[in-house]
């Protein structure tokens, strides 16, 4: 049985792996060996970044600036845990200059992507400069939730950019420069929120367990998750639910705080058996849509941050 919780849009992994039509995947692969490690450039005659996640998608287009169009495999308010690539997906990283994955076990998928698309280019794994923590000797993926993560990868990106286009080296150090002056302007800005908060009232409760970096960094109370693990894809028992429920009464917790990329429905149940209200517009395997609050990294970290304040308070 799935959890209420979760969405699945677009085709199954058995379609991706079995039943994409072979003549496809032989022009794609042919493509890629065409572009070699040089990858192409786009119709504006920049070359293709590619990012797994929003997250990541939108650090690196800070970084890279006019000089590289950015994309993202996975759009926005979509969930990275039970993505399903797509043909588009395999088009895109085989014209692709770079790839840059979250990894820690989020995107995984793009090992099927690479095969298919054939040819070869610098793949970046981000989860190897930053600080992970780990549960049940699990890597949690979700460390962009801390702000001094994004510090340790913004150098890790310029440097792939560089070395994929030296042209313009100056370009993208300026870029990094400027883009780490407003992850910590951001950092600050977070904390000045909290600040507004009791201490005594700092609990959290998430319907997915992804902000134990950002409660550990912000300096929260992370009470307890709807859905235990890292992945969307558990399911919770009666028993945890209702000892959830117990210590959100107990603990004085005012708010359930549910991802908008996920359904609320278990949430908004737990949250009236305990009397408490519910918040279904956080974001945090992906960002919003664009031009919303949420859809920048940056953004969305403030725009969390409010809300939870806000309920909190």
């Amino acid at each position: 049985m799935r959890s209420p919780l979760r969405r699945r849009p677009g085709k199954s992994d058995t379609w991706y792996r079995h039943v994409l039509p072979t003549a496809a995947v032989l022009f794609l692969a042919a493509l890629a060996a065409a572009c070699g490690s040089r990858g192409t450039a786009t119709p504006a005659g920049k070359p293709l970044i590619v990012g797994t996640t929003t997250q990541i998608a939108d650090i690196v287009r800070n970084i890279a600036g006019d000089r590289a169009a950015v994309v993202s495999l996975v759009g926005p308010n979509r969930d990275p845990h039970d993505y399903e690539p797509t043909t588009d997906a395999v088009e895109q990283v085989a014209r692709s200059r770079v790839v840059f994955k979250n990894g820690a076990g989020l995107d995984d998928w793009l090992d099927r992507v690479l095969k298919n698309a054939g040819g070869s280019r610098p793949t970046v794994d981000l989860s190897a400069v930053v600080h992970l923590r780990y549960d049940a000797g699990q890597p949690d993926p979700h460390y962009w939730m801390d702000p001094t993560n994004v510090e340790r990868m913004v150098p890790a990106i310029r440097d792939a950019l560089v070395a994929a286009d030296p042209a313009d080296a100056t370009a993208y150090r300026a870029n990094a420069n400027r883009y780490l002056q407003q992850v910590r302007t951001m950092d600050a800005q977070v904390k000045s929120i909290f600040d507004t908060v009791p201490t005594a009232g700092r609990k959290l409760v998430t319907d997915h367990d992804a902000f134990h970096y950002f409660a550990d960094h912000f300096g929260l109370d992370y009470v307890g998750t709807i859905l235990r693990g890292l992945s969307t894809s558990s399911e919770p028992t009666t028993q945890q639910l209702a000892a959830l429920v117990g210590a959100i009464r107990d603990q004085g917790v005012k708010a359930i705080f549910a991802e908008a990329s996920l359904n609320p429905k278990l949430a908004e149940q737990i949250g009236r058996d305990a009397g408490v209200k519910v918040v279904t517009d956080l974001y945090g395997d992906s960002l919003g849509p664009p031009g919303s609050d949420a859809g920048t990294y940056i953004g969305m970290m403030v725009s969390n941050a409010r809300a939870i304040a806000e309920a909190l308070r």
